[in-house]
């Protein structure tokens, strides 16, 4: 490389730098702004959208979020046209932590960490190459295809998803080690201040802020969006619940608008234009045999709970409800096949729909949910609450009679126990639609004689 070359792009190097040096004193509007205009001067084949400083108090350190543009156009052909693909515009986002006194970071070294995220995104099309092969190692993988929809919500999910493994497979806070060769390149050696950004690294180490960075990382959100793009109708839901939870997580403001950007494509896919698998979760005449095996009616507690426990095998688990709503909500969690994990065993759902039932008798559908387990699987679990469920065969009235004088008694006036017999409930739910029923009526009658009083009245004062 030419001296005088070198010497200009030291000198836009020493630019950035002072910036940096700026916003450390004071991050305020126009010294962001200072440093996009700076690093636009430095990276002319690309351009600096946006450049943002957010305070970052109480949750996880990110360093910089250098994220790039990838639209849905741009996705058609990089994947599916194979066309060679530079990033052109990015944002950038600063975390507080970065200039915090314990980390002890120079603005040297700042600038350095900036410039090696932004370079290794955009200076050529390594970073959307290598995506494209994670992408096809997963299809092959999975031996699987991608299927191109007209949908700008379904072309937007692919985007992020893209964009989010170029970001990680390029900036040097999600990795894991570092040594001066492993980050030195051409362009970075041009600058000469590869040791800056190894140093800045084992400060970051030293910290402890590097968490979690193994090479594996780069491309699960990748994946995570693909099983989205490939099923939209049976993982809205759950995605969407995930997606929510991860905003209340990050700490980066360009994260949450990107995650809210998805949640809003996600759920303005119409069913009409849904990407369909030709998956059958659950054969109907078998669902139907189940759910007939199970009811409750005209059966004992302990019948319905062994005739659950039957189809069950050591790594299955079953959901039984009956509160419609939630029901419906839950249903589509089992249809994406969610997996639980207690004590490093993983459980998958036994079928795709709910069973109707419940462990608590009521006038009405209550049971949001409860998941029924192999007994193996709770062995070394403490239970915090006991349930006994039974039918009777002897007089009703004496019986729940007996029981509630036993409950009186000093023995139980002291525990917290309670329990709920079908009379007990027969007698409030008639109890409730008898003065629901006489409010009613009461009203009505107050009413009707009310009428009457206005048309005698009325009649009275034409006859005068």
């Amino acid at each position: 490389m030419p001296t005088t070359e070198k010497q200009q792009l030291k000198s836009l190097y020493l630019d950035i730098q002072d910036a940096v040096q700026q916003i450390k004193l004071s991050p305020v509007q126009q010294n962001l702004m200072d440093l996009k205009t700076c690093i636009n001067k430095m990276f002319t084949d690309s351009n600096c959208t946006n450049v943002t400083y957010t305070p970052n108090i109480d949750k996880l350190f990110f360093g910089l979020y250098v994220f790039p543009k990838v639209t849905g156009d741009d996705l058609v052909d990089i994947i599916f046209k194979g066309k060679r693909y530079i990033v052109k515009d990015y944002s950038i986002e600063l975390d507080s932590k970065l200039f915090s006194p314990d980390l002890m970071l120079s603005p040297e070294e700042i600038t350095a960490l900036l410039i090696h995220d932004i370079s290794h995104l955009v200076n050529n099309s390594s970073p959307a190459e290598n995506v494209k092969k994670a992408i096809d190692s997963y299809l092959v993988e999975k031996n699987d295809v991608l299927k191109l929809s007209p949908s700008v919500h379904y072309r937007g999910i692919l985007a992020f998803g893209f964009a989010d493994a170029m970001r990680k497979s390029t900036t040097i806070f999600e990795k894991d080690h570092y040594t001066g060769d492993d980050i030195t390149d051409e362009f970075i050696d041009w600058c000469n201040f590869s040791e800056l950004v190894t140093n800045a690294f084992n400060k970051i180490t030293r910290m402890g802020y590097n968490y979690n960075r193994e090479v594996k990382n780069k491309y699960i959100a990748l994946a995570w969006i693909l099983r989205l793009y490939k099923d939209i109708k049976h993982n809205r839901i759950p995605y969407i619940m995930a997606i929510k939870r991860c905003i209340q997580l990050s700490p980066s403001k360009t994260e949450i608008h990107e995650l809210k950007n998805l949640a809003t494509r996600i759920s303005r896919i119409d069913d009409d234009m849904l990407i369909e698998e030709e998956v059958s979760y659950q054969d109907s005449k078998v669902k139907d045999s189940i759910i007939e095996s199970v009811k409750m009616r005209g059966r004992s507690a302990t019948s319905y709970t062994s005739s659950l426990l039957a189809a069950m095998d050591d790594n299955h688990y079953a959901l039984v409800a009956n509160y419609k709503s939630m029901k419906e909500l839950k249903e589509e969690g089992l249809k994406s096949r969610t997996v639980i994990t207690i004590s490093n065993n993983d459980y998958y759902p036994k079928y795709s729909y709910a069973i109707d039932g419940f462990y608590e008798m009521a006038s009405n559908g209550t049971n949001l949910g409860f998941l029924v387990l192999p007994d193996e699987a709770l062995d070394n679990a403490s239970p915090y609450k006991y349930f006994k469920l039974a039918n009777y065969k002897e007089d009703k009235e004496k019986t729940e009679k007996m029981i509630n004088n036993l409950m009186k008694t000093d023995s139980f006036s002291n525990t917290i126990l309670s329990f709920n017999t079908k009379e007990d409930i027969y007698a409030s739910s008639i109890g409730i639609g008898a003065l629901v029923t006489f409010i009613g009526l009461y009203l009505g009658i107050i009413f009707l004689i009310s009428c009457a009083a206005i048309l005698a009245l009325k009649e009275l004062s034409e006859s005068s």
